[in-house]
């Protein structure tokens, strides 16, 4: 038994590795963004396993070890990722997170796995193999997210997972000297005709007995390296200018609302960071407002509170207000605002507001409930009618809605479509087949705002426009940014676009805004004022693509690597995210 224990180790590790790296995720991916966090990672957990298939070295105690790495990886993943993310690289950062942090534990359980009687470079080489095969099936397979999945359900504490994987590894080497004890105790009696006064292993058993529960409360003793979550009130940083709201973890990442505050002015900090209030979804600001001395209106009138009474300024982006130019669009006739809206992807509920006090009736598909209840409690959208709330995928609902649809059923005259986060798409929404399906539940006189974020002249950029051109024919868009956007820009700088096409497939027309328009907001009336010198010249998008070029990047179920360019871009974004709030905000969750 006690020689087969480190094999048994490895074995447990190999069919608890979902669980760990579940765990490991949740704690350290805020501070990257999954997409920037897991981009080089299977890289790194099978160059650990092969290096363990490599390097023949005897592991005494392998139990002990991983029990006690188990048991701070709460803590020095957490730690890790601070320290590599505040030196601004997210290509390598994540690469150094990982190689200090779960790479250790993988290569001491698969030497456990491969033993140390495997001496020969054919066996090691042989059973590494298969060893690295197994560790592959598990990554490339479903099988973490479907574990990811039912474990966020349970609502169990991510150091709660890694302390009961450490406890029972640690149990399992108290087993191996209780049972080494009694076996050299045994040994000792057959030699010695003379009663023991005692049996050498009880003290050992003792000690251990003592040890386990200790490791296992001790980090709700210590200072938690992230949030509980769900949050029970809000927490208040005892030393720098943030106060977190909410944070839950949820299908779609950490969710936090927090509040950048009024700071001591030697930390230097910029208006940006200071009477904010933002959403985010991992290392992804997904929306946000100005509280505080920084609400402004038209009319010195609060356009706006949330559910507690806090008065709410404008958007902190201005991409969400640029959606709302859909109302000022029309293909042959002007929309009134007694028609329907229907909003893909909440975020803080900037545009949905908008379109309930502008009277329109406003359906709303989010796929996360976190999202939705924050906009609700934060950032004052107003509850829609209950047959109006879908918290599901977008593309099962759409599929389904056109499935059902006949001839003289409702259909939606305005259509806003905003998913981006954490640097990229859903890509599953961004094809024929879902465009075509949500063309055929949309008035045939309607408008559909696509909000997109990347630079302009990239592959993604220019696969997003073909595929809505090739389904609705001619667009239109329009950019967020304060200055002009001249054509060396299309090719390097992340924007915010939102692309408007029609089911009408004419060229849409744009009216010029009103007061009513603005909705007692000072940058609504800059953006929709300024409207008209923002638009986006789609053929320096589209520039030096010839027939066969632009046929290849129409999006289908069965072409789409929509994710696969966006991964270079992840990275852009990351540094964009730093840009807009402080390393400690970040580092708050």
């Amino acid at each position: 038994m006690i020689r087969t224990l480190p094999l048994l180790t490895g074995l447990l590790l190999c069919l608890a590795h979902p669980i760990i790296c579940f765990a490991y995720f949740r704690i350290a991916v805020p501070l990257y963004g999954d997409a920037v966090f897991g981009f080089h990672f299977d890289k790194v957990i099978l160059a650990a396993a092969s290096l363990a298939a490599l390097v023949p070295i005897r592991v005494k105690k392998p139990q002990l070890i991983i029990g006690l790495l188990l048991a701070a990886l709460p803590y020095t993943s957490h730690g890790a990722a601070v320290l590599t993310s505040r030196r601004g690289d997210p290509a390598w950062g994540p690469v150094i997170t990982h190689v200090l942090t779960i790479a250790p534990i993988v290569f001491l359980s698969s030497r456990a796995v491969l033993g140390s009687d495997a001496s020969t470079p054919t066996i090691r080489l042989t059973s590494g193999a298969a060893l690295v095969a197994v560790l592959s099936a598990y990554h490339l397979s479903h099988l973490p997210s479907l574990v990811g999945s039912l474990l966020s359900q349970s609502g169990v504490f991510d150091s709660t997972l890694l302390s009961t994987s450490a406890g029972v590894l640690l149990a399992l080497d108290a087993s191996a000297f209780v049972q080494l004890s009694a076996a050299r105790d045994k040994k000792k009696k057959q030699k010695d005709t003379t009663p023991p006064s005692q049996s050498n292993w009880h003290p050992v058993a003792a000690f251990w007995l003592f040890l386990l529960p200790w490791l296992y409360v001790t980090p709700l003793f210590l200072h938690a390296p992230v949030l509980h979550k769900p949050l029970q009130g809000s927490y208040q940083h005892p030393t720098l200018p943030v106060r977190i709201l909410s944070a839950e973890q949820s299908i779609t990442g950490t969710i936090v609302v927090g509040e950048g505050l009024r700071g001591d002015p030697a930390l230097n900090m910029s208006r940006t960071m200071q009477d904010v209030r933002y959403l985010r979804a991992d290392h992804s600001i997904i929306g946000g407002v100005w509280t505080g001395e920084n609400v402004h209106s038209l009319d010195g009138m609060p356009a706006s509170r949330d559910s507690q009474g806090t008065t709410l300024g404008d958007s902190i982006y201005g991409a969400f207000v640029l959606q709302e130019a859909a109302r000022l669009a029309f293909s042959q006739k002007t929309p009134d605002d007694t028609g329907s809206a229907l909003i893909i992807g909440l975020g803080a509920g900037v545009a949905a507001s908008a379109f309930q006090k502008h009277g329109l009736s406003t359906s709303i598909i989010e796929i996360d409930p976190a999202v939705y209840t924050a906009a609700r409690t934060y950032f004052g959208l107003e509850e829609p009618n209950p047959d109006q709330v879908f918290l599901e995928d977008a593309g099962a609902w759409v599929s389904r809605r056109a499935a059902l649809h006949r001839e003289g059923d409702d259909v939606f005259d305005i259509v806003v479509h905003d998913c981006f986060s954490g640097g990229g798409v859903p890509e599953h929404i961004f094809t024929i087949d879902f465009w075509t399906g949500l063309k055929t539940i949309m008035n045939p006189e309607g408008v559909l705002a696509v909000n997109f974020a990347g630079i302009p002249a990239s592959s993604s950029s220019r696969a997003i426009l073909l595929t809505l051109e090739k389904v609705f024919g001619t667009c239109r868009a329009f950019h967020d940014m304060f200055e002009e956007l001249k054509e060396p820009a299309y090719a390097t700088e992340f924007i915010n676009i939102v692309f408007f096409c029609s089911p009408s497939g004419s060229r849409i027309h744009f009216r010029s805004s009103r007061l009513a328009d603005y909705l007692n907001s000072p940058l609504r009336q800059h953006v929709l004022g300024t409207l008209f010198d923002r638009e986006v010249n789609l053929n320096l998008i589209k520039k030096d693509l010839s027939e066969e070029e632009a046929g290849k990047l129409i999006l289908t179920k069965e072409n789409n690597p929509l994710n696969r360019w966006q991964a270079a871009e992840a990275l852009h974004h990351w540094s964009v995210m730093r840009e807009v709030l402080s390393d400690f905000f970040w580092e708050t969750y």
